[in-house]
């Protein structure tokens, strides 16, 4: 029974080994801070963390620029798959999440009264649907917000600007020319550092 005992000893030491967190983004730091929990600073390199789990509180990533200057952007309420952090001893845990970065506008064309206005929204979306800010921070200097322009087939344009933030929700209402019924484009320019982004636009370019 001692010798079980002393063999047994090391094992669960063993066991009680933390998990080493990974991201998959060079180039990018993530820190996670948790409710009751420690904050966590996260690169490819790996960071360690003691088994269990994990409830995101507020999540910031940052990347430098090839001047050397520390771009960041900050996490909203919304942590998509890493809301959520479940890790088990000694495991290599894999985080795919930051750039590229999604600039996601969504439109949608009101009905009866508010039929000639049709709603922009704007959301910056990490690779686990992790949502930020929807522009990058300088020296903790909070960026413009995007500007956008709303073009006709032919390019003309039609409406330009840009989107405000109202209630935690950026978007804009774009009053739809009267006699206009065709399908429209949108493009978006943000403040994004040396993040990678892309634009992805969702809902029917269209009015009906």
């Amino acid at each position: 029974m001692t010798v079980l005992l002393l063999l047994a000893g090391p094992a669960l030491a063993a066991s009680k080994k933390p998990a080493n967190v990974k991201l998959t983004a060079e180039g990018v730091t993530a820190v996670f801070t948790f409710e009751k929990g420690p904050k966590l600073k996260v690169t490819t390199k790996g960071s360690p963390l003691k088994a269990g789990t994990y409830w995101t509180k507020s999540l910031t990533i940052y990347k430098k620029d090839d001047k050397e200057r520390v771009w960041e952007l900050r996490g909203t309420t919304r942590f998509g798959s890493v809301k959520v952090v479940m890790v088990n001893p000694e495991q290599e845990k894999i985080l795919f999440m930051g750039p590229p970065i999604h600039l996601v506008v969504n439109a949608t064309q009101g009905k009866g009264a508010e039929a000639q206005i049709m709603r922009f929204s704007l959301a910056a979306v990490g690779r686990s649907s992790d949502g930020y800010y929807p522009g990058a921070y300088l020296d903790g200097k909070k960026p413009p917000l995007p500007t956008f322009k709303i073009t006709d087939a032919d390019g003309k344009t039609l409406a330009a600007g840009r989107f405000s933030m109202t209630d935690g929700r950026c978007g804009y209402d774009w009053h739809i020319p009267k006699g206009f019924k065709e399908h429209f484009n949108v493009d978006v320019k943000a403040v994004m550092g040396p993040f990678r982004w892309a634009l992805k636009k969702t809902g029917p370019l269209a009015v009906e």
